[in-house]
Order: C-alpha cells, then sequence, then structure tokens
C-alpha cells in the first residue's frame, strides 16, 4: 500500500501580500517505482539521464508531484478509438 507525502509549499504572495501555501502530495523514488512497476534503480537511472518524470531536491529527498506522474500516465495511454 502506498502512502503519500504530503508537503506544504509557500508559493508566492497574494494580492494583499500574505503567503500563499499550496498542499501537494508527493511520491518519493520508491513510491514510483512500485507504482510503474520499475525498480528504484531504473527511476534514478532515467533521473540521471535526465528522462522520466520531472522532481524536486527537497535536501536530498528526491519526491516526484503526484500531478505530473499522472499527466505522464494519461499521455503515455494508447487508446484505438471507438470500439
Amino acid at each position: 500500500m502506498l502512502s503519500y507525502i504530503y508537503i506544504y509549499i509557500i508559493t508566492n504572495h497574494n494580492e494583499k501580500g500574505h503567503l500563499m501555501i499550496e498542499d501537494k502530495t508527493f511520491l518519493d523514488t520508491k513510491q514510483l517505482a512500485e507504482r510503474w512497476r520499475r525498480s528504484p534503480r531504473t527511476i534514478e537511472g532515467w533521473r540521471n539521464k535526465k528522462i522520466g518524470p520531472d522532481y524536486l531536491n527537497l535536501n536530498g529527498k528526491i519526491v516526484y508531484d503526484i500531478e505530473e506522474i499522472l499527466n505522464a500516465e494519461e499521455e503515455a495511454k494508447v487508446s484505438h478509438g471507438a470500439r
């Protein structure tokens, strides 16, 4: 069972000067590997070759935005049209 990483990101200031905090969900390398049925080393290799999904490096912790992962999965979908 996957457990997600939740991170609050301070994105900017709004028009009143208040900080905007965005609640985002992330997967770490191991979780992404499990989701895509690949080894963590494969995911790391893709990252080193600059292929695969974008990621964040937060003080040495590599995480992938779940929205990026869902977009990559949607783009990889092969449709055979109407049946």
